[in-house]
């Protein structure tokens, strides 16, 4: 009988430690109080925020136009263009960016098959990839690739009202010569 009062004390002391380590584990558990800011604090009504500009990197670039059938594209100041006696308009930076363009009409014909149509005309003379479809500024077209005595690539684009555009792109330098297509327009 000498165990029960020692048992009785072992199941008192156990059971203390355990309220006492329940009681500060909730404390500890509880979140530390966050000091409230006024919205002066966080947001000084002296100087308002203004959104960032970013300036129009082609603001100051060229526009080529061509009225009949219509069509824009802007090019960088640096870059000039020709126009030789079968109206293709010529953008050339020395050494870098070599685009023509040509607008025409269809005859007829859909952009598809005036595309296979010069596509067959160049490959009797140059090495010519496919005619597969492509856009260039929202403008859907067909293009297809040359290789011989200038290599570059070809598109056609659909003007509407029966009418294209032939772009020739042998540029060397493809970032730049993209710049200028993505800013084609009507």
């Amino acid at each position: 009988m000498k165990i029960l009062p020692w048992l009785l004390v072992l199941v008192i002391l156990l059971g203390a430690v355990g309220f006492v380590g329940f009681y500060y584990g909730i404390k500890l558990a509880k979140p530390a109080p966050v000091a409230m800011q006024t919205i002066n604090e966080v947001l000084p009504t002296d100087t308002p925020a203004l959104p960032t500009l970013t300036p129009d990197p082609m603001a100051s670039w060229k526009v080529l136009s061509n009225l009949s059938p219509k069509y824009n594209v802007k090019y960088p100041i640096g870059v000039d263009f020709t126009t030789d006696a079968n109206a293709v308009k010529h953008l050339i930076k020395v050494g870098d960016v070599d685009l023509a363009f040509k607008a025409g009409a269809l005859d007829g014909k859909t952009l598809k098959e005036f595309s296979d149509k010069k596509a067959a005309e160049m490959g009797g003379v140059f090495e010519t990839s496919p005619v597969i479809a492509t856009s260039v500024a929202g403008f859907p077209g067909y293009k297809f690739h040359v290789k011989g005595y200038s290599e570059g690539d070809y598109y056609y684009l659909d003007l509407g009202t029966n009418s294209y555009l032939e772009i020739f792109d042998a540029s060397k330098d493809p970032k730049s010569a993209l710049e200028i297509l993505a800013t084609l327009s009507q």
